[in-house]
């Protein structure tokens, strides 16, 4: 398997320690450094780690870092899990490159979510949903659902926004530009697509934020991105 032509531009591969080192294009928050996943080849698996990148670049913060808020992270992106203070998964050559792009986002998500780890509001705030449910209904009338609870693959329930119910139903994340209620975004969309390949999974997000083009770049492989201000679109989808 020739690794760099099955990921995006923008990734460099180099071999390390009987495997590979992938350098991701995404950076950790705050200071600007590649995030990166080693891989070593087990049998007819891959074998994917952060090589405890995340945990020792958030000790270097001063941050206090536990098991518990590491299984936090983890529980964002299904097929991610820890050990011994790593994040890691198993993964084949048909989804080797959707695995390396979930322990690139459990990554940058630690180093978000460390600063301070409150809770966070999975939706984007009322005035927005508020918004994108008149657009929905204004097409779709009842056939549109609010706050519709959902089990994924891995198991974990998660509520979406909204779900569309036509001949191919509709789901839709709406989210702020807020980075930890990007990666809950991302992390509901993934476990979605698990769940359902096929699904036809939309978020929308407030373009205005400052954070909307990285996280963008990083949500698109999980969903189709509707700004805002383009929320219109949802009724051509």
């Amino acid at each position: 398997m020739n690794i760099s032509n099955i990921l995006s531009t923008g990734y460099d591969v180099h071999p390390f320690d009987n495997g590979l080192q992938i350098i991701t294009p995404l950076t950790f928050s705050g200071d600007g450094e590649h995030i990166s996943v080693y891989a070593k080849q087990v049998e007819k698996k891959w074998r994917l780690s952060d090589g405890g990148n995340a945990a020792m670049h958030t000790a270097a913060m001063g941050i206090k870092l536990t098991s518990g808020r590491m299984q936090q992270v983890a529980s964002i992106m299904p097929n991610v899990k820890v050990h011994n203070w790593m994040l890691e998964s198993i993964t084949d050559e048909i989804h080797f490159a959707q695995s390396i792009a979930d322990l690139m986002a459990a990554q940058h998500a630690v180093s978000v979510m460390a600063t301070d780890w409150k809770p966070v509001a999975t939706k984007a705030n009322k005035a927005i949903i508020d918004a994108v449910g008149e657009t929905l209904k204004s097409c779709y009338g009842e056939k549109v659902k609010k706050d519709v609870s959902i089990t994924g693959a891995s198991g974990h329930q998660f509520t979406l926004p909204f779900v569309v119910e036509t001949d191919s139903p509709m789901y839709i994340d709406t989210i702020t530009g807020h980075w930890t209620s990007i990666h809950y975004a991302l992390g509901r969309m993934a476990d979605l697509r698990m769940l359902s390949p096929e699904s036809n999974r939309f978020i929308v997000i407030d373009e205005q934020a400052e954070s909307y083009e990285q996280a963008a770049t990083l949500l698109t492989d999980y969903a189709t991105i509707i700004p805002f201000s383009r929320r219109s679109a949802l009724l051509a989808a």
